[in-house]
């Protein structure tokens, strides 16, 4: 219960600076979730939380960054970067279970190396680390930006599918996942509550 109510509070706060932050957050702990009941049953709960506080470290970017609508210099280069790091140190600090924070520390890292911050690959990246890259990467090209429209279902997948630093068992359980799929359609056609207590037991 004491996880739950730091998660909702830190969410508050991600939500209070940025909603859209806010909103991926969410949507990409509900795709988490839907995936961890088929790869790691039982760590579902683990999984919605940390997909809603996975991007923390965004809390301390400039508005310029939030918006995403300007060009980034290479000191915002910098920040885009940092914020894995971040968010990991903040987290750490709280007693978590180590699923949260390795979602916060992995969820740019990919498959074959190309990802940030460490370049780790393969079996160095943990199943939770995988998870939360694909569902990352699905809410962020789901979603409408101010810069760009949000794209449908089939159009990510094909993007998805041709991204070599996603894990592709992973990806293969996604596609299967109509439910968490479902999950998201209404997650972008109404308001997002904070916390879902459903998802979080």
């Amino acid at each position: 219960m004491i996880g739950i109510e730091i998660i909702s509070s830190i969410y508050a706060l991600i939500h209070l600076r940025d909603p859209v932050t806010a909103q991926h957050s969410y949507a990409m702990a509900a795709c988490a979730y839907e995936l961890a009941k088929i790869l790691d049953p039982g760590n579902e709960s683990d999984y919605f939380l940390g997909g809603l506080v996975h991007d923390v470290g965004k809390i301390g970017w400039p508005d310029r960054l939030l918006k995403g609508n300007q060009k980034v210099t290479d000191e915002d280069k910098k920040l885009l970067v940092r914020h894995v790091s971040d968010g990991v140190r903040f987290l750490s600090q709280l007693n978590l279970p180590p699923i949260i924070l390795q979602m916060a520390q992995f969820h740019h890292e990919r498959n074959d190396g190309s990802g940030y911050p460490s370049g780790v690959y393969g079996k160095y990246i943990p199943i939770s680390g995988k998870i939360a890259a694909v569902s990352d990467v699905y809410s962020a090209l789901r979603m409408d930006r101010s810069y760009r429209k949000g794209m449908s279902h089939d159009d990510a997948i094909a993007i998805m599918e041709a991204d070599r630093g996603l894990d592709k068992f992973v990806m293969a359980q996604f596609k299967n996942c109509t439910e968490g799929r479902n999950t998201i359609e209404n997650l972008l056609l109404r308001n997002r509550p904070l916390v879902d207590s459903s998802h979080a037991k």
